[in-house]
């Protein structure tokens, strides 16, 4: 019989598999010796699909203070596809406090609904101090207040993702703009953004201090980035822009031509023309 192997090489074999999520709940049904390690990695990247889940991830940091430090990235997508975001303000309200080292958060294939949030909600959310990605893909917002209360909640807020969003009521009349921003740095817009790109820009100004913009990475054409989204970036972005990656889709040759010019002017990066 083969000699039993110390438990560091088996903790390694479970680094490994960081990524590999199903593997590790089972790793960490075998043993004792594998669970605290697998528990690490589970813990770090955590998906929340409704409100049951929000309350037991509660209940595991009170009876478990040392993992709170541990959760660094949290996803939230609703039980069905493109569905409301029923646990939103749970997640918000329940975790706010007990989550002092999470930096990213993605919400996920959902519709903002009146009762997915309320005032108090993006008090809540402000709490995430450490928080600095928001990643929000396929969401469909009722007006562009909301999604700029969303954005402004974060106070450290440095990277921005923003991928196939639509906002139904495109009024931006009750808008105005807060008087303190969350530091963005970085913005990644695909999908058609042109509304996005303007709240962005011109009525909430956190595009001004951008140094690095991506775009057009998307995989379908029709929800191809517009030129009216990137050139609404670059002129609000362009005192600060050090950094531009964009694909383009179907561009004609005299806008790709002007998208090029206005992205070279002091920045390194990447035009692809498709």
């Amino acid at each position: 019989m083969l000699p039993p192997l110390p438990v560091e090489v088996w903790e390694h074999v479970i680094d490994e598999l960081s990524i590999h999520l199903t593997t590790l709940w089972s790793c960490a049904l075998v043993c004792k010796a594998w669970q605290a390690r697998s528990r690490f990695h589970l813990i770090s990247k955590v998906t929340l699909r409704n409100k049951q889940q929000v309350y037991r991830l509660s209940r595991l940091l009170d009876e478990h203070p040392a993992l709170q430090t541990r959760v660094q990235t949290v996803r939230l997508r609703p039980d069905t596809l493109s569905g409301p975001m029923t646990h939103f303000m749970s997640f918000a309200s329940m975790l706010a406090k007990k989550l002092p080292a999470v930096t990213s958060l993605w919400l996920f294939h959902s519709k903002w609904m009146p009762n997915t949030a309320q005032n108090n909600t993006f008090i809540h959310l402000s709490n995430f101090s450490s928080l600095s990605e928001l990643s929000l893909r396929g969401v469909t917002f009722a007006s562009p207040l909301i999604l700029a209360r969303l954005i402004c909640s974060f106070p450290n807020l440095s990277s921005l993702q923003l991928v196939e969003i639509s906002i139904s009521n495109r009024a931006f009349d009750s808008l105005q703009r807060p008087s303190v921003l969350p530091p963005v740095k970085k913005i990644k817009l695909d999908g058609p953004s042109e509304d996005v790109a303007d709240l962005l820009a011109l009525h909430l100004g956190v595009a001004a201090e951008v140094e690095q913009f991506f775009g057009g990475w998307t995989d379908f054409e029709e929800d191809v980035l517009s030129d009216g989204a990137i050139m609404t970036i670059f002129r609000a972005a362009a005192p600060a822009l050090l950094h531009v990656s964009l694909r383009l889709w179907g561009t004609p040759k005299t806008g790709a031509e002007q998208i090029e010019d206005a992205a070279t002017v002091g920045t390194a990066g990447m035009i692809t023309r498709l």
